[in-house]
């Protein structure tokens, strides 16, 4: 089946990438070893899949996730042994929250050099077995033909990573040396016979929907939480929205954000008193995809005593972010709001849509009070999304405030817009790679929208050779962690300055430098208007960094939300 020249280890792990290969496997992303030197050699000289070099560990994690976000399949990520794989783990857990297949493999010392002082060696095995779907071990592969074997676990893994529910898994790879034997060999890679997958059952069975369903709830809220885009389920939202009596909210990541009844709900529940807020609390609360970003909203709904509470999850899981007790059904958006839609009466309660309605154009009336021509972040990330154009785009956001901003803002987004942010630990961690990995994958093109410390945190994302030109990074310089000044609790603690606000002097100018990339710089209102357009613009790889005072934004966003409806 191989060429005797082959080592029985090469052998070996040539079937393991045969399998995740057949099994559709297109995508790798590597960092320097020499552990894994035989697994690099088996990847690199794979005909259908693609390699990509990342040197550090921890972003390579996220570039990953990345490419898993945008394709929507499984892309594997390789490493060396010892404290390198320990950095795969943010991206990992955020994959698992997230709901995103990502094949980690990782080579390995021999079993018998554990715990005996020698260099790179630790305990590799379920290294990540709380946040992982499935973890796999190979055997000692030195002397033994073990094809199937190996072709069989390569196989399961994949499978388990696009399983019911997705997500992240784990195949480590001990290995002995020589690491190099067949360095300038011809390599070939066995085939067999996949095993076959098991479809899950689906449970469709909904609760009779006649008018007297619609008469017992009246006051129906649709949440949908972060999700991928489908244009099909947003067609037959954007037909219950026009009837005006269910209101839906969708999170900015939901993959439909243009069907939000309101595109400023998020600004009506942080800016509702406790009567109007009792008044927003729905009798049927529906909810699809998975965490929304909206802590004001969370806090409410938990607190709310809701008459039932409906997830509607393909693959049956709910987190249940309430401590509402959900009944699952086990059906697709699209096939969900199908349904539903059908069995809308043609005379709905409109009562709960205009209490909705009454607050959002009251906020919209209200917020015409603030100055939006004042230099501060806030009226800054308003002009830049309106600046985007209208068409099919990837628009990355990270953590801390960059997300909050843009949801308070979702009126400015366009519906073509691909929206993402790694919500599922919530870190500021691995934001640039993330986006990078989307970059490398997609010609459309990408922007990045993040504050100073998650970019100085995630500059190593430029540490790559095959740089996306279609990637554009906003950088919010506010000289420190600003989102603490914007909350309550680190005022009333003096240590929050530096602990938790952070402030500092650095900027992305060396950086951008250093990797030999664009960089146009704004700290006033005719530098931002004239570095936006030419940022918009380029045609290159480029950061556009704008500076403003942090204790003038949180002076702003303080009025933005103490608006009284």
């Amino acid at each position: 089946m191989q060429p005797q020249v082959l080592s029985q280890q090469q052998n070996n792990i040539n079937a393991l990438i045969s399998a995740l290969s057949q099994k559709g496997l297109k995508n790798v992303v590597i960092s320097p070893g020499s552990r894994n030197a035989p697994l690099v050699m088996a990847f690199q000289r794979h005909s259908s899949i693609k390699c990509y070099s990342v040197v550090d560990e921890r972003s390579a994690g996220f570039v990953a996730l990345g490419m898993a976000k945008k394709l929507q399949e499984p892309v594997a990520l390789l490493c060396t042994s010892g404290s390198a794989v320990l950095n795969y783990y943010p991206a990992i857990s955020e994959a698992y929250y997230m709901q995103v297949p990502l094949i980690v493999i990782s080579a390995d010392r021999p079993a018998d050099l554990l715990d005996r002082w020698d260099g790179q060696a630790i305990h590799q095995f379920e290294v990540f077995k709380p946040h992982i779907r499935s973890s796999f071990n190979t055997p000692d592969n030195s002397d033994f033909a073990q094809f199937q074997t190996f072709f069989d676990l390569g196989a399961k893994a994949y499978s388990n990573s696009i399983s019911t529910i997705q997500g992240p898994v784990h195949i480590n790879v001990p290995l002995k040396e020589p690491l190099y034997a067949n360095a300038e060999d011809v390599f070939e890679y066995p085939v067999f016979e996949l095993p076959s997958s098991v479809i899950p059952s689906q449970n469709t069975d909904l609760p009779v929907m006649d008018d007297n369903f619609f008469v017992n709830f009246s006051k129906i809220l649709v949440l949908n939480g972060a999700a991928n885009s489908s244009l099909d389920c947003n067609s037959i939202l954007n037909k219950i929205k026009d009837r005006k009596a269910v209101v839906i909210l969708s999170d900015i990541i939901s993959g439909k954000h243009s069907e939000s009844s309101f595109q400023n709900w998020e600004s009506i529940v942080l800016n509702s008193n406790d009567e109007q807020k009792s008044e927003l609390l729905p009798d049927l609360l529906i909810t699809t995809g998975k965490m929304i970003l909206s802590k004001s909203l969370k806090n409410l709904l938990k607190k709310s005593k809701i008459k039932a509470h409906w997830h509607i999850a393909e693959n049956g899981y709910c987190a249940d972010t309430f401590y509402s007790n959900p009944s699952i059904f086990k059906i697709s958006d699209q096939d969900f709001f199908e349904r539903f839609e059908e069995h809308l009466p043609e005379q709905l309660n409109q009562d709960y849509f205009n209490a909705w309605n009454k607050l959002s154009e009251l906020h919209k009336i209200k917020s015409e009070g603030l100055n939006v021509n004042d230099y501060n972040e806030f009226n800054l990330l308003v002009k830049f999304l309106k600046a985007l154009p209208s068409e099919k785009l990837n628009l990355n956001i990270s953590n801390s405030m960059s997300i909050r901003l843009a949801a308070y803002n979702m009126h400015c987004l366009d519906a073509q817009w691909n929206i993402y942010s790694n919500r599922g630990v919530s870190g500021i961690d691995g934001c640039t790679s993330t986006a990078m990995g989307m970059a490398l994958l997609d010609s459309s093109p990408n922007f990045l929208i993040t504050g100073d410390l998650a970019f100085l945190y995630d500059v190593n994302a430029f540490f790559i050779n095959e740089k996306p030109q279609n990637f554009k990074v906003l950088i919010m310089n506010n000289q420190g962690g600003g989102i603490f000044k914007n909350i309550e609790g680190p005022s009333k603690m003096k240590e929050s300055d530096p602990y938790l606000y952070t402030p500092h002097l650095f900027n992305a100018k060396h950086i951008a430098s250093h990797y030999n990339i664009n960089y146009i710089s704004a700290d006033n209102q005719e530098q931002f208007d004239k570095g936006l357009k030419e940022f918009i613009q380029s045609q290159d790889l480029c950061f556009f960094e704008v500076f403003s005072d942090s204790n003038h934004n949180t002076e702003f966003f303080n009025q933005y939300k103490q608006i009284q409806l």
